[in-house]
């Protein structure tokens, strides 16, 4: 676990932020080199990049609000640890798409084009983030005859769920990478192949 990336006097980056902050930049420059082959320009993925991070955050922080409600309601002290705390990628991603939505059809774009466009990218900046995950010492998997001890947790080692994941993400994204745009009304089929192959990873990890 490093939670603390770099402390200076009362200056203090955590490193899931900064992870999730990687992630988010480099999934905006991997789009940005593949726009010309889907039909957009390099702008009009930063055009798009603020409205579909704002809401991916709030989706991400209201999922894990909700999931957490319990906690938030009986006890104001981790309610404030809460408001404070993590994500859920699932709300992130429908506060993502959201936020695309509403951009794309304000500039009359094609939906299904773009998430051809952004699946790759999106599958290595998921993975830059679990590996946030990981150092953070959040999301881990159960115990195990074999693994890694979380000191902050208990002495048990356990399986790194999180490293499974970034593992199959960065797979999933290479094998997403070689499909070619489809031709006009043959689009969304590799937006299609990232939610199969993403749910089916997240389906086998759930084991871990």
């Amino acid at each position: 676990m490093w939670k603390v990336l770099i402390a200076v006097g009362p200056v203090t980056i955590y490193t899931y932020g900064f992870m999730m902050a990687a992630a988010f930049l480099l999934g905006i420059w991997l789009a940005a080199r593949r726009a010309a082959a889907f039909g957009y320009t390099s702008s009009q993925v930063h055009d798009g990049a603020l409205p579909i991070l704002a809401l991916s955050l709030l989706g991400a922080k209201l999922a894990y609000l909700a999931a957490a409600w319990n906690d938030v309601v009986f006890d104001w002290r981790e309610a404030l640890a809460v408001i404070r705390g993590g994500f859920i990628f699932y709300g992130g991603l429908a506060g993502g798409v959201a936020g695309g939505l509403w951009w794309l059809r304000r500039r009359g774009l094609p939906a299904l084009a773009f998430g051809d466009l952004i699946a790759p990218p999106l599958c290595f900046a998921h993975a830059l983030g679990r590996l946030g995950c990981f150092l953070n010492g959040c999301c881990y998997g159960k115990a195990a005859a074999w693994g890694i001890v979380l000191p902050e947790v208990d002495r048990l080692p356990r399986m790194p769920a999180q490293l499974f994941e970034a593992g199959g993400l960065v797979a999933l994204g290479a094998a997403l990478s070689f499909l070619r745009p489809g031709a006009p009304g043959r689009t969304g089929r590799i937006l299609a192949a990232y939610l199969l192959g993403y749910g089916a990873l997240r389906f086998a990890v759930e084991f871990t």
